[in-house]
């Protein structure tokens, strides 16, 4: 320090001014406050002004101390902890903060996130199957079972007088005399 009250090396951390008695300004941190918060703290809360760090954690689809490193691709929400479905359509991916699959589904699954809330993964409804789930199985599965949820095969075969993958076709048999 100066005989004048100036800090010839500069501040601390956190500190600004010739006299360094200053604190940063809400956004910036850092020694002299040169650096700029990454603005990615959880419910816009401000950032440290000695380090950078947001103390409250990051907003979703962030991660790290300072919360300036966005989701790897393929996680999502707080901390990037979660993975995406895998079931987004054309292989796309989720987004970062909520998991939202913006292509929509691959066939045979539903929902936003092309997963339920508890984070793991649900097939159509028994009876449907196709994209968004809103094809019917066929009613001529063998023996009444089910299809397959992505395609609407009948995994046993159709019943007696139908045929094809999903037994939507009729066999009419000529009765001989």
């Amino acid at each position: 320090m100066n005989t004048n009250g100036t800090c010839i090396n500069g501040c601390d951390a956190g500190w600004t001014g010739h006299t360094c008695m200053g604190a940063c300004d809400d956004g910036k941190y850092g020694r002299n406050c040169v650096f700029n918060c990454s603005g990615n703290c959880r419910n816009n809360s401000i950032c440290s002004k000695k380090d950078g760090s947001c103390e409250r954690g990051c907003k979703t689809g962030y991660k790290g101390k300072k919360c300036n490193e966005r989701c790897t691709t393929g996680t999502y929400g707080r901390n990037c902890s979660f993975n995406c479905s895998g079931h987004c359509l054309y292989d796309s991916t989720c987004t970062p903060a909520d998991g939202y699959c913006l292509s929509g589904c691959k066939t045979g699954w539903t929902g936003d996130t092309c997963h339920d809330s508890k984070f793991t993964n649900r097939e159509c409804q028994e009876g449907f199957y196709g994209a968004n789930c809103t094809l019917n199985c066929s009613t001529h599965c063998l023996n009444g079972t089910v299809c397959i949820h992505t395609n609407g095969t009948c995994t046993n075969g159709c019943d007696p007088g139908w045929t094809g993958d999903i037994c939507k076709d009729g066999i009419f048999l000529l009765n001989d005399p």
